[in-house]
């Protein structure tokens, strides 16, 4: 008799599908720090470089937990699951910096 596939643990797909969401959300919010500590468009006005270096430092401290999290689910389950009907959060507005951001901050059709 031939044997049946083993059924995934629901469970642990549903896991290692939110913490691929968490680590890329955690990708995110490290490249966003990375980013306001070398554009002077989009740095803080109120942080010192040395407050942008920390947090870009904890962003990505917390972005490779994330990531080894990800990577020990997806070993336990076998593979990486599809994340069908999951998204990511909006992206806010585009960078005042970014010549390909077709949104113009602050000006109106008035």
């Amino acid at each position: 008799m031939a044997q049946s596939p083993r059924q995934p643990d629901e469970k642990l797909v549903a896991h290692t599908i939110g913490a691929h969401l968490a680590y890329l959300e955690a990708l995110i919010t490290w490249e966003r720090a990375l980013h306001a500590t070398s554009c002077d468009l989009c740095r803080p006005r109120n942080a010192s470089m040395d407050d942008l270096a920390r947090f870009a430092e904890q962003a990505e401290a917390e972005k490779e937990r994330r990531r080894a999290a990800f990577r020990d689910l997806s070993t336990e389950l076998g593979y990486v699951p599809i994340g069908e009907g999951t998204a990511l959060p909006a992206e806010p507005l585009g960078c005042p910096c970014d010549p390909l951001d077709s949104t113009e901050s602050g000006s109106s059709a008035s």
